[in-house]
């Protein structure tokens, strides 16, 4: 009788470290889970901080003066050769003007140039992006 009880309490002993065990393997599971969802989270809040300049352009209706700005700021640090991962896209009744450098944005202030732009228009703006929803162009369209 005394074995019988040793062998019960044995037996009792191995299924309550299994339960340990897998309540253990179980808390580690929803852990890593939890952390992948912060760690995404973190980084859509990142992603959103830093592209907070551009996108308060997009779909919004801004004077030329803030076009020109904005242009100037994103493309001063890119020399002529050298390309900026955000290219900016004036559109107006001269045409079509596509910016990736500093190379002519002097030129958006000088009324003789065909690059110039109206500090009073009013543009629309539009924020581009491709597949991987990287930022890649900013389009102003006269109004």
């Amino acid at each position: 009788m005394e074995s019988a009880i040793k062998g019960l309490l044995m037996a009792a002993g191995v299924v309550l470290t299994c339960m340990v065990i897998g309540i253990g393997f179980y808390m580690a599971r929803e852990a890593k889970s939890t952390a992948m969802s912060s760690a995404e989270s973190l980084s859509d809040f990142k992603r959103e901080i830093s592209e907070k300049d551009i996108n308060r352009f997009d779909d919004r209706e801004v004077t030329g003066s803030d076009v020109v700005n904005f242009t100037r700021k994103e493309l001063r640090k890119y020399k002529g050769g050298e390309e900026a991962p955000v290219t900016v896209t004036i559109i107006t009744t001269l045409g079509n003007h596509t910016y990736q450098n500093n190379s002519v944005l002097n030129e958006l202030r000088d009324i003789t140039s065909i690059h110039y732009v109206n500090p009073l228009a009013m543009f629309q703006g539009k924020v581009v992006r491709d597949d991987n929803d990287v930022i890649i162009r900013v389009e102003f369209t006269h109004k």
